[in-house]
């Protein structure tokens, strides 16, 4: 059975979806629709519509704005994933114009570096900005799977 890859795109004026289906790894572009909204209902409906309803295996991705977020270059002296996520909040803490606890954390894999150590991608969004994102899609009963951060959501994107 297929299954539906939606994207999501929520802007000020306008939301945009994109469909596609995979079907056994072959991915094929099914629907794509574009609709203003004014007020949190109209989202909701429109988003309803443009979807339909919510099928097994729907896997639904949106992206926050570059804005939305932090994003900045640590330096760690191990490449342990469950190190380097234990002294993210930490490192993040004295960079950030906004307090930690008022963010989600991430990071990409860490990469070698010529002198020694590891470098790491890291981002903090605020809440407020993800409750933003995800909260028409669970009114309109669409679950969301991925949220990412642009431009990163851009190029994982493209590398699917």
């Amino acid at each position: 059975m297929a299954k539906r890859l939606i994207g999501i795109d929520i802007e000020a004026q306008f939301v945009r979806v994109a469909i596609a289906t995979d079907d056994r790894g072959q991915r094929t572009l099914s629907a794509t629709a574009q609709r203003e909204w004014d007020t949190p209902d109209e989202l909701t409906t429109a988003l309803r519509e443009m979807i339909g309803e919510p099928e097994f295996g729907d896997r639904i991705a949106t992206a926050l704005p570059a804005g939305a977020g932090f994003v900045r270059w640590l330096t760690f002296p191990f490449s342990d994933p469950k190190k380097i996520e234990a002294a993210l909040a930490f490192e993040l803490t004295n960079q950030l114009p906004v307090s930690i606890e008022q963010c989600v954390t991430g990071s990409a894999r860490p990469r070698t570096l010529e002198g020694g150590g590891f470098r790491v991608a890291a981002a903090a969004v605020r809440n407020e900005a993800i409750a933003e994102k995800v909260t028409p899609c669970d009114a309109a009963g669409l679950p969301v799977q991925t949220l990412d951060l642009f431009p990163f959501a851009a190029a994982a994107g493209l590398r699917d």
